[in-house]
């Protein structure tokens, strides 16, 4: 008799009711569910071209000629450059030269230290403005008649063009290109040489 009512008293489990290992495994999903939707998507690393902070690597080469009595070639220049505020671009430039000039030719390295303004910057080009001054150290004089260490300052105006999805750009220009010691010999040993300078090159976003 005690058995009947035990049993009776016993309520029957439900037929729906989940099992342990199912309400685990639901518990599991739902948390890594919820994590999904509140962990943060990260940001692109890769500033947009001409944002401050953004960095840059530049390759070039360029030629002046001055009214026929003398070639300098800039074999390459390499330029690390910053956008210290919007649009506007202050660069490191290294170089390596060769002079073809009257009397002997002479090979050389510079340092530039310069400024670009990109005064029109759209998503897939630019134009802009630059100045700048350098520092040269020759083989031989340059110009003949000079000495082998000159100052090299620069103006001029280029673009760029946007040449793929990840940022690379070509850069073309035309700057004035100018050579002297600066007088510090004084006037007699200062020829100075004057020419404009077409360049181009590729420049890589860091």
């Amino acid at each position: 008799m005690a058995l009947v009512l035990g049993a009776a008293c016993t309520p029957p489990a439900a037929a729906d009711e989940p099992s342990l290992l199912h309400t685990l495994l639901r518990f599991d999903i739902n948390r890594v569910a919820a994590g999904q939707q509140t962990t943060p998507i990260p940001e692109a690393t890769t500033k947009a071209f001409g944002e401050r902070g953004g960095e840059r690597l530049t390759l070039n080469l360029g030629l002046a000629e001055d009214e026929g009595t003398a070639t300098d070639l800039q074999l390459l220049a390499v330029a690390w450059s910053r956008f210290v505020v919007q649009d506007v671009e202050m660069l490191v430039e290294g170089s390596v030269w060769h002079f073809e000039q009257e009397g002997d030719d002479a090979q050389g390295l510079a340092l530039t230290l310069g400024t670009r303004w990109h005064v029109l910057n759209q998503p897939s080009w630019s134009l802009f403005l630059e100045g700048g001054i350098g520092v040269l150290g020759a083989t031989d004089n340059v110009p003949e008649g000079g000495t082998g260490f000159d100052f090299m300052p620069r103006l001029g105006l280029g673009g760029t063009i946007d040449i793929g999805d990840s940022g690379v750009r070509a850069i073309m220009g035309v700057r004035w290109h100018h050579i002297s010691n600066g007088r510090i010999y004084g006037d007699v040993a200062n020829p100075s040489r004057d020419a404009p300078m077409l360049y181009m090159g590729i420049s890589f976003p860091f």
